[in-house]
Protein backbone atom coordinates (compact mmCIF):
# COMPACT_ATOMS: atom_id res chain seq x y z
CA UNK A 1 0.00 0.00 0.00
CA UNK A 2 2.83 2.11 0.76
CA UNK A 3 4.69 1.32 -2.15
CA UNK A 4 0.91 2.05 -4.04
CA UNK A 5 0.41 6.05 -2.52
CA UNK A 6 4.52 6.80 -3.27
CA UNK A 7 4.11 5.84 -6.87
CA UNK A 8 1.04 7.87 -7.25
CA UNK A 9 1.93 10.93 -5.87
CA UNK A 10 5.37 10.40 -8.12
CA UNK A 11 3.35 10.10 -11.07
CA UNK A 12 0.96 13.58 -10.39
CA UNK A 13 3.44 16.07 -11.81
CA UNK A 14 0.65 18.51 -10.34
CA UNK A 15 -1.99 18.37 -7.70
CA UNK A 16 -4.86 20.18 -7.91
CA UNK A 17 -5.29 23.12 -5.83
CA UNK A 18 -9.03 24.38 -5.63
CA UNK A 19 -11.01 24.18 -1.89
CA UNK A 20 -13.10 21.57 -2.99
CA UNK A 21 -9.75 19.46 -3.21
CA UNK A 22 -8.46 20.48 -0.34
CA UNK A 23 -11.57 19.69 1.77
CA UNK A 24 -11.77 16.51 0.65
CA UNK A 25 -8.27 15.37 1.16
CA UNK A 26 -8.98 17.02 5.25
CA UNK A 27 -12.36 14.69 4.94
CA UNK A 28 -10.22 11.46 3.92
CA UNK A 29 -7.70 12.27 6.56
CA UNK A 30 -10.23 12.46 8.85
CA UNK A 31 -11.53 9.37 7.98
CA UNK A 32 -8.11 7.61 8.09
CA UNK A 33 -7.41 9.01 11.78
CA UNK A 34 -11.04 7.67 13.08
CA UNK A 35 -10.17 4.23 11.32
CA UNK A 36 -6.88 3.99 13.26
CA UNK A 37 -9.13 4.42 16.71
CA UNK A 38 -11.79 1.83 16.00
CA UNK A 39 -8.93 -0.38 15.26
CA UNK A 40 -7.24 0.78 18.62
CA UNK A 41 -10.82 0.15 20.50
CA UNK A 42 -11.92 -2.70 18.76
CA UNK A 43 -8.94 -5.05 17.93
CA UNK A 44 -7.83 -7.71 19.96
CA UNK A 45 -5.43 -10.56 19.64
CA UNK A 46 -8.51 -12.66 18.23
CA UNK A 47 -9.15 -10.13 15.12
CA UNK A 48 -5.55 -10.02 14.53
CA UNK A 49 -3.74 -11.03 12.14
CA UNK A 50 -6.70 -10.94 9.89
CA UNK A 51 -9.25 -8.81 8.09
CA UNK A 52 -9.57 -6.13 10.51
CA UNK A 53 -5.74 -5.30 10.18
CA UNK A 54 -6.62 -4.22 6.93
CA UNK A 55 -9.60 -1.37 7.33
CA UNK A 56 -8.22 -0.01 10.56
CA UNK A 57 -3.87 -0.07 10.91
CA UNK A 58 -3.11 0.05 7.05
CA UNK A 59 -6.14 1.78 5.12
CA UNK A 60 -6.26 4.30 7.98
CA UNK A 61 -2.48 5.12 7.54
CA UNK A 62 -2.74 4.81 3.97
CA UNK A 63 -5.49 7.63 3.71
CA UNK A 64 -3.58 9.57 6.25
CA UNK A 65 -0.74 9.84 4.38
CA UNK A 66 -2.30 10.55 0.69
CA UNK A 67 -4.38 13.42 2.27
CA UNK A 68 -0.79 14.95 2.18
CA UNK A 69 0.81 17.76 4.15
CA UNK A 70 -2.22 20.51 3.66
CA UNK A 71 -4.98 18.06 5.11
CA UNK A 72 -6.49 19.45 8.49
CA UNK A 73 -5.26 16.32 10.41
CA UNK A 74 -1.70 16.39 9.36
CA UNK A 75 -1.42 19.75 9.51
CA UNK A 76 -2.97 20.53 13.12
CA UNK A 77 -2.39 17.12 14.72
CA UNK A 78 0.89 15.13 13.16
CA UNK A 79 2.88 18.40 12.27
CA UNK A 80 2.94 19.03 16.03
CA UNK A 81 6.53 19.51 17.49
CA UNK A 82 6.01 16.72 19.79
CA UNK A 83 3.89 14.38 16.95
CA UNK A 84 7.21 14.75 14.83
CA UNK A 85 9.80 14.14 17.60
CA UNK A 86 7.85 10.76 17.87
CA UNK A 87 7.96 10.12 14.24
CA UNK A 88 11.73 10.83 13.89
CA UNK A 89 12.02 8.18 17.18
CA UNK A 90 9.32 6.03 16.20
CA UNK A 91 11.17 2.63 14.91
CA UNK A 92 13.89 2.36 17.70
CA UNK A 93 10.57 3.23 20.07
CA UNK A 94 9.09 0.10 18.27
CA UNK A 95 12.24 -1.83 18.65
CA UNK A 96 12.49 -0.97 22.35
CA UNK A 97 8.95 -1.21 23.56
CA UNK A 98 9.01 -5.15 23.50
CA UNK A 99 11.38 -5.64 25.18
CA UNK A 100 10.57 -3.85 28.06
CA UNK A 101 7.19 -4.35 28.14
CA UNK A 102 7.95 -8.34 27.30
CA UNK A 103 10.40 -8.94 30.10
CA UNK A 104 8.45 -6.78 32.53
CA UNK A 105 5.64 -9.37 32.22
CA UNK A 106 7.85 -11.90 32.60
CA UNK A 107 8.93 -10.75 35.72
CA UNK A 108 5.90 -10.29 37.34
CA UNK A 109 4.45 -13.45 36.18
CA UNK A 110 1.66 -11.54 34.54
CA UNK A 111 0.78 -8.29 33.52
CA UNK A 112 2.79 -5.41 35.22
CA UNK A 113 0.91 -2.79 37.04
CA UNK A 114 -0.27 0.16 35.33
CA UNK A 115 2.65 2.33 36.93
CA UNK A 116 5.04 -0.23 36.23
CA UNK A 117 3.80 -0.16 32.25
CA UNK A 118 4.15 3.72 32.38
CA UNK A 119 7.98 3.48 33.74
CA UNK A 120 8.66 1.26 31.24
CA UNK A 121 7.00 2.90 28.24
CA UNK A 122 8.79 6.13 29.19
CA UNK A 123 11.96 4.12 29.45
CA UNK A 124 11.28 3.35 25.96
CA UNK A 125 11.40 6.65 24.96
CA UNK A 126 14.68 7.75 26.74
CA UNK A 127 16.36 4.65 24.49
CA UNK A 128 14.74 5.46 22.08
CA UNK A 129 15.66 8.80 21.89
CA UNK A 130 19.10 8.20 22.71
CA UNK A 131 19.55 5.49 19.58
CA UNK A 132 18.21 7.92 17.13
CA UNK A 133 20.95 10.60 18.04
CA UNK A 134 23.70 8.08 18.71
CA UNK A 135 22.93 5.67 16.44
CA UNK A 136 20.83 6.09 14.14
CA UNK A 137 21.44 9.85 12.48
CA UNK A 138 25.57 8.45 12.13
CA UNK A 139 24.85 5.47 10.80
CA UNK A 140 22.04 7.32 8.03
CA UNK A 141 23.63 10.66 7.38
CA UNK A 142 27.75 9.89 8.11
CA UNK A 143 30.33 10.87 5.69
CA UNK A 144 30.47 9.39 1.63
CA UNK A 145 34.05 8.53 2.14
CA UNK A 146 33.30 6.03 5.46
CA UNK A 147 30.17 4.89 3.48
CA UNK A 148 32.23 1.54 2.50
CA UNK A 149 32.93 0.49 5.58
CA UNK A 150 29.71 1.18 7.46
CA UNK A 151 28.06 -1.28 5.13
CA UNK A 152 30.77 -3.52 5.58
CA UNK A 153 29.73 -3.39 9.65
CA UNK A 154 26.23 -3.47 9.03
CA UNK A 155 26.68 -6.75 7.07
CA UNK A 156 28.89 -8.08 9.57
CA UNK A 157 26.29 -7.51 12.75
CA UNK A 158 23.60 -8.40 10.56
CA UNK A 159 25.43 -11.68 9.97
CA UNK A 160 26.55 -12.19 13.69
CA UNK A 161 22.73 -11.90 14.78
CA UNK A 162 20.97 -13.92 12.31
CA UNK A 163 23.66 -17.02 13.23
CA UNK A 164 22.68 -16.00 16.73
CA UNK A 165 19.09 -16.43 16.24
CA UNK A 166 19.69 -19.64 14.08
CA UNK A 167 21.48 -21.29 16.97
CA UNK A 168 19.11 -20.47 19.19
CA UNK A 169 16.38 -21.64 16.98
CA UNK A 170 18.25 -25.11 16.31
CA UNK A 171 18.70 -25.67 19.72
CA UNK A 172 15.23 -24.84 20.15
CA UNK A 173 15.75 -22.15 22.79
CA UNK A 174 18.82 -22.56 25.92
CA UNK A 175 16.68 -24.89 27.92
CA UNK A 176 19.91 -25.90 29.58
CA UNK A 177 20.41 -22.17 31.26
CA UNK A 178 19.32 -21.63 34.76
CA UNK A 179 16.87 -18.91 34.38
CA UNK A 180 14.71 -21.86 32.53
CA UNK A 181 14.21 -24.03 35.35
CA UNK A 182 11.29 -22.64 37.64
CA UNK A 183 12.68 -22.05 41.10
CA UNK A 184 10.36 -22.55 43.81
CA UNK A 185 9.62 -20.06 46.65
CA UNK A 186 6.87 -21.82 47.74
CA UNK A 187 5.75 -25.41 47.99
CA UNK A 188 2.03 -26.39 47.06
CA UNK A 189 -0.35 -28.22 44.62
CA UNK A 190 -1.32 -25.64 41.62
CA UNK A 191 -4.31 -27.14 39.43
CA UNK A 192 -6.61 -29.80 40.45
CA UNK A 193 -5.29 -33.16 39.60
CA UNK A 194 -3.58 -33.86 42.91
CA UNK A 195 -6.33 -32.02 45.08
CA UNK A 196 -8.59 -34.52 43.81
CA UNK A 197 -5.97 -37.52 43.93
CA UNK A 198 -5.62 -37.33 47.25
CA UNK A 199 -9.59 -37.90 49.15
CA UNK A 200 -9.25 -40.89 47.34
CA UNK A 201 -5.58 -41.71 49.45
CA UNK A 202 -6.49 -40.81 52.57
CA UNK A 203 -10.76 -40.91 52.78
CA UNK A 204 -13.68 -43.19 51.81
CA UNK A 205 -16.55 -42.43 49.31
CA UNK A 206 -19.11 -40.74 50.53
CA UNK A 207 -22.38 -42.12 51.73
CA UNK A 208 -25.32 -42.80 51.57
CA UNK A 209 -25.18 -44.16 47.96
CA UNK A 210 -27.02 -42.89 46.20
CA UNK A 211 -26.28 -39.62 46.74
CA UNK A 212 -22.49 -40.44 46.26
CA UNK A 213 -24.16 -41.91 42.55
CA UNK A 214 -25.45 -38.22 41.90
CA UNK A 215 -21.87 -36.75 43.19
CA UNK A 216 -20.53 -34.10 40.84
CA UNK A 217 -17.11 -35.76 38.64
CA UNK A 218 -14.13 -34.60 37.64
CA UNK A 219 -11.84 -35.89 34.94
CA UNK A 220 -14.11 -39.25 35.82
CA UNK A 221 -13.12 -38.91 40.11
CA UNK A 222 -16.23 -39.06 42.34
CA UNK A 223 -16.15 -35.77 44.59
CA UNK A 224 -18.43 -37.02 47.58
CA UNK A 225 -15.84 -38.00 50.74
CA UNK A 226 -16.22 -38.71 54.85
CA UNK A 227 -13.70 -39.09 56.70
CA UNK A 228 -14.26 -42.25 58.64
CA UNK A 229 -15.72 -45.35 56.62
CA UNK A 230 -18.19 -47.26 59.51
CA UNK A 231 -19.34 -44.77 61.81
CA UNK A 232 -22.17 -42.74 61.46
CA UNK A 233 -21.56 -38.46 60.13
CA UNK A 234 -21.32 -36.31 62.56
CA UNK A 235 -20.63 -32.83 60.75
CA UNK A 236 -21.61 -32.29 56.98
CA UNK A 237 -19.87 -30.03 55.05
CA UNK A 238 -22.92 -28.38 52.21
CA UNK A 239 -21.84 -26.03 49.51
CA UNK A 240 -20.58 -26.04 45.84
CA UNK A 241 -16.91 -26.29 45.50
CA UNK A 242 -15.78 -23.43 47.77
CA UNK A 243 -17.15 -25.91 50.37
CA UNK A 244 -15.50 -28.82 48.93
CA UNK A 245 -12.42 -27.51 49.25
CA UNK A 246 -12.66 -27.11 53.10
CA UNK A 247 -12.95 -30.95 53.63
CA UNK A 248 -9.49 -32.24 53.54
CA UNK A 249 -8.09 -29.94 56.26
CA UNK A 250 -11.60 -29.78 58.65
CA UNK A 251 -11.29 -33.47 58.40
CA UNK A 252 -7.63 -33.48 59.54
CA UNK A 253 -8.43 -30.95 62.18
CA UNK A 254 -10.92 -32.63 63.62
CA UNK A 255 -10.06 -36.15 63.72
CA UNK A 256 -12.41 -37.54 66.01
CA UNK A 257 -15.40 -36.39 64.07
CA UNK A 258 -16.36 -38.11 60.80
CA UNK A 259 -17.10 -35.31 58.34
CA UNK A 260 -18.33 -35.35 54.84
CA UNK A 261 -19.05 -33.29 52.21
CA UNK A 262 -21.65 -32.95 49.81
CA UNK A 263 -21.12 -30.46 46.58
CA UNK A 264 -23.44 -28.98 43.73
CA UNK A 265 -22.32 -25.92 41.65
CA UNK A 266 -25.04 -23.90 42.95
CA UNK A 267 -26.09 -22.11 46.14
CA UNK A 268 -26.73 -24.48 49.43
CA UNK A 269 -30.00 -23.75 49.98
CA UNK A 270 -33.28 -25.54 50.99
CA UNK A 271 -35.26 -24.61 48.14
CA UNK A 272 -32.76 -24.74 45.92
CA UNK A 273 -33.79 -28.38 43.70
CA UNK A 274 -30.02 -29.54 43.22
CA UNK A 275 -29.65 -29.97 46.81
CA UNK A 276 -33.25 -31.20 48.00
CA UNK A 277 -31.87 -34.72 48.15
CA UNK A 278 -28.97 -33.63 50.11
CA UNK A 279 -31.11 -31.88 52.39
CA UNK A 280 -33.45 -34.27 52.73
CA UNK A 281 -30.99 -36.80 53.79
CA UNK A 282 -29.48 -34.07 56.09
CA UNK A 283 -32.50 -33.27 57.94
CA UNK A 284 -33.39 -37.30 58.43
CA UNK A 285 -30.41 -38.41 60.04
CA UNK A 286 -30.42 -37.73 63.45
CA UNK A 287 -26.66 -38.62 64.06
CA UNK A 288 -25.42 -35.13 61.64
CA UNK A 289 -25.44 -32.56 64.66
CA UNK A 290 -23.75 -29.87 62.64
CA UNK A 291 -23.73 -28.30 59.22
CA UNK A 292 -21.74 -26.16 57.62
CA UNK A 293 -22.53 -23.98 55.03
CA UNK A 294 -20.35 -22.31 51.99
CA UNK A 295 -20.43 -20.91 48.49
CA UNK A 296 -18.78 -18.67 46.20
CA UNK A 297 -21.12 -16.65 47.13
CA UNK A 298 -20.67 -13.16 45.06
CA UNK A 299 -21.28 -15.77 42.10
CA UNK A 300 -23.86 -17.53 43.22
CA UNK A 301 -26.03 -14.70 45.25
CA UNK A 302 -28.65 -14.53 41.88
CA UNK A 303 -29.03 -18.34 42.15
CA UNK A 304 -32.19 -18.48 44.02
CA UNK A 305 -35.47 -19.81 43.38
CA UNK A 306 -38.45 -17.00 42.48
CA UNK A 307 -39.19 -14.32 44.68
CA UNK A 308 -36.71 -15.21 47.12
CA UNK A 309 -33.81 -13.01 48.46
CA UNK A 310 -29.97 -14.01 49.74
CA UNK A 311 -30.80 -13.33 53.50
CA UNK A 312 -34.27 -14.94 53.27
CA UNK A 313 -33.09 -17.96 51.36
CA UNK A 314 -30.38 -18.70 53.72
CA UNK A 315 -32.51 -17.69 56.85
CA UNK A 316 -35.52 -20.30 55.83
CA UNK A 317 -32.68 -22.71 55.26
CA UNK A 318 -30.80 -22.01 59.03
CA UNK A 319 -34.41 -22.31 60.53
CA UNK A 320 -35.17 -26.00 59.15
CA UNK A 321 -31.62 -27.15 59.99
CA UNK A 322 -32.03 -26.01 63.53
CA UNK A 323 -35.40 -27.24 63.97
CA UNK A 324 -34.21 -30.37 63.35
CA UNK A 325 -31.17 -29.88 66.21
CA UNK A 326 -28.76 -28.89 63.86
CA UNK A 327 -26.05 -26.61 64.71
CA UNK A 328 -25.65 -24.32 62.04
CA UNK A 329 -22.18 -22.55 61.03
CA UNK A 330 -21.97 -20.58 57.45
CA UNK A 331 -18.36 -19.77 56.34
CA UNK A 332 -17.98 -16.59 54.56
CA UNK A 333 -15.75 -17.62 51.77
CA UNK A 334 -11.75 -16.95 51.29
CA UNK A 335 -10.42 -14.39 49.16
CA UNK A 336 -10.18 -14.57 45.86
CA UNK A 337 -7.45 -13.44 43.73
CA UNK A 338 -6.66 -11.76 40.50
CA UNK A 339 -3.60 -14.10 39.58
CA UNK A 340 -2.42 -17.55 38.97
CA UNK A 341 -1.02 -18.86 41.92
CA UNK A 342 2.29 -20.59 40.04
CA UNK A 343 2.83 -16.24 40.01
CA UNK A 344 3.21 -17.01 43.50
CA UNK A 345 4.46 -20.93 43.54
CA UNK A 346 7.79 -19.67 41.59
CA UNK A 347 10.20 -16.79 41.40
CA UNK A 348 12.03 -15.24 38.52
CA UNK A 349 15.62 -14.48 39.56
CA UNK A 350 14.66 -10.80 38.47
CA UNK A 351 11.50 -10.44 40.52
CA UNK A 352 11.36 -7.15 42.84
CA UNK A 353 7.67 -7.74 44.09
CA UNK A 354 6.08 -9.84 46.50
CA UNK A 355 4.21 -12.36 43.60
CA UNK A 356 1.37 -13.43 46.56
CA UNK A 357 -0.18 -10.58 47.65
CA UNK A 358 -3.40 -9.10 46.11
CA UNK A 359 -4.88 -5.79 46.96
CA UNK A 360 -7.20 -6.29 49.45
CA UNK A 361 -10.31 -4.03 47.40
CA UNK A 362 -9.79 -6.81 44.79
CA UNK A 363 -11.58 -9.08 47.30
CA UNK A 364 -13.72 -6.62 49.18
CA UNK A 365 -15.54 -5.89 45.69
CA UNK A 366 -16.80 -9.56 45.24
CA UNK A 367 -17.35 -9.36 49.40
CA UNK A 368 -19.22 -6.26 49.31
CA UNK A 369 -22.08 -7.58 46.85
CA UNK A 370 -23.20 -10.21 50.29
CA UNK A 371 -21.35 -8.61 53.32
CA UNK A 372 -24.56 -6.74 54.31
CA UNK A 373 -26.85 -10.24 54.49
CA UNK A 374 -23.78 -11.83 56.77
CA UNK A 375 -23.66 -9.12 59.21
CA UNK A 376 -27.67 -9.40 59.17
CA UNK A 377 -27.39 -13.32 59.90
CA UNK A 378 -25.10 -12.66 63.01
CA UNK A 379 -27.85 -11.10 64.66
CA UNK A 380 -29.53 -14.70 64.40
CA UNK A 381 -28.55 -17.11 67.59
CA UNK A 382 -29.32 -20.22 65.77
CA UNK A 383 -26.38 -19.36 63.31
CA UNK A 384 -22.59 -19.21 63.67
CA UNK A 385 -20.98 -17.11 60.81
CA UNK A 386 -17.23 -17.89 60.40
CA UNK A 387 -14.98 -14.92 58.77
CA UNK A 388 -12.07 -17.07 56.86
CA UNK A 389 -10.84 -13.08 55.51
CA UNK A 390 -8.59 -11.77 58.58
CA UNK A 391 -6.76 -15.27 58.23
CA UNK A 392 -5.49 -14.15 55.09
CA UNK A 393 -5.77 -10.52 54.96
CA UNK A 394 -5.17 -7.43 56.46
CA UNK A 395 -6.13 -3.74 55.81
CA UNK A 396 -4.89 -3.30 52.51
CA UNK A 397 -3.31 -7.08 51.51
CA UNK A 398 -4.43 -10.61 50.49
CA UNK A 399 -1.62 -13.34 50.38
CA UNK A 400 -2.08 -17.24 49.09
CA UNK A 401 1.01 -17.99 51.35
CA UNK A 402 1.53 -18.94 54.83
CA UNK A 403 4.77 -19.87 56.25
CA UNK A 404 6.55 -20.51 53.40
CA UNK A 405 3.71 -22.63 51.45
CA UNK A 406 1.03 -21.71 48.71
CA UNK A 407 -2.59 -22.20 49.69
CA UNK A 408 -3.87 -21.86 46.20
CA UNK A 409 -4.62 -24.39 43.32
CA UNK A 410 -5.97 -21.31 41.49
CA UNK A 411 -7.60 -17.69 41.40
CA UNK A 412 -10.51 -19.15 44.47
CA UNK A 413 -9.75 -22.35 45.17
CA UNK A 414 -7.86 -23.60 47.72
CA UNK A 415 -5.17 -26.64 47.39
CA UNK A 416 -4.48 -29.34 49.63
CA UNK A 417 -1.68 -26.64 52.10
CA UNK A 418 -4.37 -24.06 52.03
CA UNK A 419 -7.31 -26.64 53.04
CA UNK A 420 -5.43 -27.89 56.13
CA UNK A 421 -4.48 -24.04 57.23
CA UNK A 422 -8.26 -22.76 56.36
CA UNK A 423 -9.95 -26.34 58.13
CA UNK A 424 -7.46 -25.60 60.99
CA UNK A 425 -8.54 -21.85 61.19
CA UNK A 426 -12.59 -22.82 61.43
CA UNK A 427 -11.56 -26.04 63.57
CA UNK A 428 -10.26 -23.70 65.94
CA UNK A 429 -13.30 -21.59 65.95
CA UNK A 430 -15.61 -24.06 66.41
CA UNK A 431 -13.75 -25.34 69.46
CA UNK A 432 -13.88 -22.15 70.91
CA UNK A 433 -17.03 -21.80 70.35
CA UNK A 434 -17.98 -25.29 71.94
CA UNK A 435 -19.81 -26.31 68.42
CA UNK A 436 -18.06 -29.95 68.58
Amino acid sequence: MGAYIAYQHLQTKTKPTHALYKRFKSIQSFIGLGLILIGVIIITKSHFPGWYALLSPLLGAALIIDSAQDAFVNRYIFSNKVMVWIGLISYPLYLWHWPLLSFGSIVASQTPPLGFRITLVALAFLLATLTYHFIEKPIRFSRPNISKRKAILLVLSMVLIGGLGGVIYKEKGFIKRSAATPIIKHEGDTGHQLFHQYPYQHFFLCTPQDIQDEALRWDGAIRCFQSKKDRPIDIAIIGDSHAEHLFIGLAEAIPSKNIVYYAKPTLPIIGNSAFDHVFDYVLSNQNIKTIILDAYWSNRKNELPKHTSLFNGLINTIQNLHAHHKEVIIVDDVPVFSFDPKQCKFVRPLSFKNNCIDDKNYFDKKYQTYASVFESLKKNKEVTIINTVPSLCDRKNCTMEKDGKLLYRDDQHLNIEGSRYIGKFIADEMKEKKLF
